[in-house]
């Protein structure tokens, strides 16, 4: 975890509505490695700052021999906000969540949104999503 989002987690913003409901207990009774820079946690597995929706976000890379892959999480969490290039949800006053969002697809031969299935970068920065179901609109 960052440094700056577990400092974010015990006085939120005002305007987040979602931290202070959900990520106390999420991390009660959790043995926590604090960073306030890219780390590797494990042999390929790093994790990075992703500022935006909050001040310490982060997300994870992971290296694989069919490319880079994302955990993106609240980084990048829609096809939408990969087409626009802007993100929904921002609290961190800063501003930061573009630059993170396009870090992430940067980054990513495969990126996993936090709110959407997978998507995929080729070699131009083209994204293709895959695992989009169908779903039919009935009215009545």
């Amino acid at each position: 975890m960052n440094q700056a989002k577990r400092e974010y987690n015990e006085a939120p913003f005002e305007h987040d509505w979602a931290t202070p409901v959900f990520l106390p207990d999420l991390l009660k009774g959790r043995e926590l490695c604090l960073t306030n820079e890219e780390k590797e946690m494990l042999l390929e597995v790093s994790a990075f700052p992703t500022p935006g929706h909050s001040p310490g976000h982060i997300s994870v890379q992971l290296l694989t021999p069919e490319g880079t892959v994302v955990l993106a999480a609240d980084a990048l969490k829609t096809a939408r906000e990969a087409s626009i290039d802007v993100p929904d949800l921002e609290f961190d006053h800063q501003k930061r969540g573009q630059a993170s969002l396009q870090d992430v697809l940067r980054r990513g031969r495969v990126i996993v949104p936090g709110h959407f299935p997978q998507m995929s970068t080729n070699a131009h920065g083209k994204i293709s999503l895959s695992g989009v179901q169908e779903l039919p609109l009935l009215f009545g």
